[in-house]
């Protein structure tokens, strides 16, 4: 919004005004870090398929039915036992009959797809299009193989044993995208396990006593009615104990959450973080930020008084201010501009003022103009502009000339000084720059320049001359000394405070004169109804 506020609305001291301003100027960094941030949570919420844990609890017991070296360590009840029998869980024999009796090798490619949100379930019929497309001309006993492999391995990254502290007793945790999926493979596990154990005490007992012993068949009998119940349903239990030296204490249930924090929340977390995260950007880019953006920059770094501001104009607005009753807020900084320099001019008697842009970026063109036909109106004489800039004219573009002759004209003798001067109001005469392939400087440091300065001094109240930019060339620092004071103007926030200052330099000797700074195209960052509020 561009509104001006006051030209004075600056202190030397930090204000919530001025922490204000940093976050409205760089409010589309903060803007963009919380939308970044929004975006991305939510694509990887979204990428994330929600999962439930069952678990089931075991009991190293070691009630054997015969007597071993291993069954007697068992005893002992071991840390290390416990830790090698939670090892023997995600081992291969175990999670493999496990999987042949669920039948997880035979689930299709896009399984997940039954809880997954809609861009997972386009991410996973991507890879399965794929996936599809690479097995094509595979043989399927041998791609039923490796899915068998896929399956086996892709479970134990779902599994996770956990010894209980100070007991023997270990817990078996599962995740799987449904709560009754992940009690059904809990359960399943740890009754693979408890057939494993059985079958290493088979195959003690078998050694010993041959394949006729009876408590050979009781094993036997016990594993076959165990291996009934792998579809890991819920049984008494009696039955899930079962004789094993491993006994399941505790079988696996319907999980009643989903693991992890809800999603809303981790959303809103992350929402949270991404504002305060665009806030710390935002001043550190501020303080990065090398160029000069407010009055109190241009007093801290320049050591020059600030003259004034001109907002970025919108628009609707005309290019140069006519009628001053129009009560906008580019309208009133060039009131309060023009006020400014009336006042300097009185103060210090000033015939000749200069105005000259810092660098080729700014343009000083619409400020001279809009000087010209205001103080026009203030003081008693006629002003003369003249544009002293024949590297880029551009004064006769603010009004309908087409600046065919001027200044160029008079010092090469081509035109004489009332052919070339054009009037605009009965207060108010230009001296545009021309056209000419010469050096400019050659002609701005030539006697006949000088002799028309003197000229035009005695016939108008006031003579404003627009110049180059400083940075680039001699131009403005060649007309110094016929001046009696420059204003120097340069768009907010463009160029480094560095540029600025070492274009100021250029003028050496004429230092003295700069009366002040315009800082154009400002920005007034903070909307007016909240600035008048703080």
């Amino acid at each position: 919004m561009n509104n001006v506020y006051d030209n004075n609305d600056f202190e030397m001291e930090n204000t919530l005004r001025d922490y204000m301003k940093v976050l409205f100027r760089q409010k589309w960094v903060v803007l963009l870090c919380l939308l970044t941030v929004s975006v991305v949570s939510a694509a990887g919420l979204m990428m994330k398929t929600k999962q439930y844990e069952a678990q089931v609890k075991m009991l190293i017991s070691a009630e054997k039915q015969v007597e071993s070296p291993y069954y007697r360590e068992l005893i002992g009840g071991r840390s290390e036992v416990t830790l090698t029998q939670s090892e023997i869980v995600k081992s291969n024999p175990v999670i493999e009959r496990a999987v042949l009796a669920l039948g997880m090798h035979k689930l299709p490619q896009d399984f997940e797809n039954n809880f997954a949100s809609w861009l997972k379930r386009k991410w996973i019929n991507y890879k399965t299009k794929k996936f599809n497309e690479l097995v094509a001309d595979v043989d399927p006993k041998r791609l039923e193989e490796e899915m068998f492999r896929v399956a086996v391995d892709s479970l134990k990254k779902d599994i996770s044993v956990e010894p209980i502290r100070d007991t023997n007793m270990f817990v078996i945790k599962v995740r799987f995208f449904s709560p009754e999926g992940a009690a059904r493979i809990a359960n399943a596990i740890s009754r693979s396990y408890v057939i494993f154990d059985l079958e290493q005490q088979l195959a003690e007992l078998q050694l010993r006593y041959g394949d006729k012993h009876p408590t050979v068949n009781i094993i036997k009998d016990n594993i076959f009615l165990m291996e009934q119940n792998l579809g890991g349903s819920l049984v008494t239990n009696l039955e899930a104990i079962g004789p094993a030296s491993v006994k399941i204490i505790e079988q696996a249930t319907r999980p009643l959450r989903s693991l992890g924090t809800s999603k809303k929340i981790t959303f809103g977390l992350a929402v949270i973080m991404s504002v305060f995260l665009g806030i710390m950007l935002a001043f550190t880019f501020e303080y990065l930020d090398q160029s000069l953006k407010q009055p109190q920059d241009i007093e801290r770094y320049l050591g020059v008084p600030f003259l004034g501001g001109i907002p970025r104009k919108r628009w609707m607005e005309s290019k140069v201010v006519h009628d001053q009753s129009n009560d906008t807020g580019y309208v009133r900084a060039v009131q309060t501009l023009t006020d400014q320099t009336y006042l300097l001019v009185k103060e210090k008697h000033l015939s000749v003022l200069q105005i000259s842009p810092a660098t080729p970026a700014d343009n000083t063109t619409r400020i001279t103009m809009n000087l010209g036909l205001n103080l026009s109106q203030k003081l008693k004489n006629k002003i003369l502009l003249i544009d002293a800039d024949m590297r880029h004219p551009s004064l006769h573009k603010e009004s309908t000339s087409r600046g065919n002759y001027g200044l160029v004209d008079i010092l090469t003798a081509k035109k004489s000084y009332s052919e070339a001067i054009e009037v605009m109001s009965s207060s108010l005469d230009i001296l545009y720059a021309g056209r000419t392939h010469l050096n400019p400087v050659t002609l701005l440091d030539s006697t006949s320049m000088h002799a028309l300065i003197e000229t035009v001094k005695q016939q108008y109240s006031l003579v404003i001359v627009n110049t180059a930019d400083l940075r680039s060339n001699r131009d403005a620092a060649i007309l110094a000394p016929m001046s009696d004071g420059i204003i120097v103007a340069f768009d907010e926030g463009l160029s480094r405070r560095q540029v600025i200052k070492n274009s100021l330099a250029r003028l050496n000797n004429s230092q003295s004169k700069i009366l002040g700074i315009i800082l154009n195209n400002r920005k007034y960052p903070i909307p007016k109804f909240v600035y008048d509020r703080i």
